[in-house]
């Protein structure tokens, strides 16, 4: 398994195909299969991001790739794969902005995460926190990217709408993640409000 990044080389050129700027947002797509592995222990993260305005989306990342720490909870994992994908959709945000030559301000380029991880979306829009340590660490973390309006949302989509699966399970199809690669459109249903 292996990943692949946007050069910021790549984004010099990225108004040709972004006009207008001030309708663009990130979407970030993340995943996880606990203890998969050969080991029996180890777990996988998958991720995508892509760059989204009215018109069509194009993928800037994708990473398929184990999870440092071992955990023994698919909660625990969802929440580690979402602040990873949280982490790189920040600095690739950056590197938009110096290609669109924009002030460094989240709110030019808003960031939407997905995952397909009720009880992931639970905790993070919950007031209550977390009875695990770790977890509770990690989500009061995406918590406070959402707070600080670094990133601007995180939102729940069904598992049939989830991308990145073929990025952690070896049977899942990759067929919806390819059509959104290929055709620049997404499945997931972007909420109203986020355009």
């Amino acid at each position: 398994m292996g990943s692949t990044g946007i050069e910021l080389s790549t984004l010099r050129n990225i108004n040709t195909f972004y006009p207008n700027r001030e309708l663009i947002w990130l979407v970030t797509i993340s995943n996880c299969l606990v203890s998969n592995l050969p080991d029996r222990v180890s777990s996988t993260g998958g991720s995508a991001i892509f760059l989204v305005n009215n018109e069509k989306a194009t993928i800037l990342s994708w990473t398929s790739k184990k999870i440092q720490r071992t955990v023994k909870d698919i909660l625990n994992v969802e929440c580690i794969a979402l602040s990873l994908c949280i982490d790189e959709a920040m600095v690739l945000r950056e590197a938009v902005l110096q290609g669109f030559n924009m002030e460094n301000k989240s709110d030019h380029v808003p960031i939407y995460t997905y995952t397909d991880s009720k009880s992931l979306w639970g905790n993070i829009h919950s007031t209550n926190q977390a009875a695990d340590l770790k977890l509770r660490r990690e989500v009061q973390s995406i918590r406070q990217h959402i707070e600080l309006k670094e990133i601007k949302d995180c939102c729940w989509i069904s598992s049939q709408m989830m991308l990145a699966d073929c990025l952690t399970k070896k049977t899942a199809s990759s067929e919806n993640l390819l059509r959104a690669i290929t055709t620049g459109e997404l499945s997931i249903n972007l909420r109203k409000d986020q355009m």
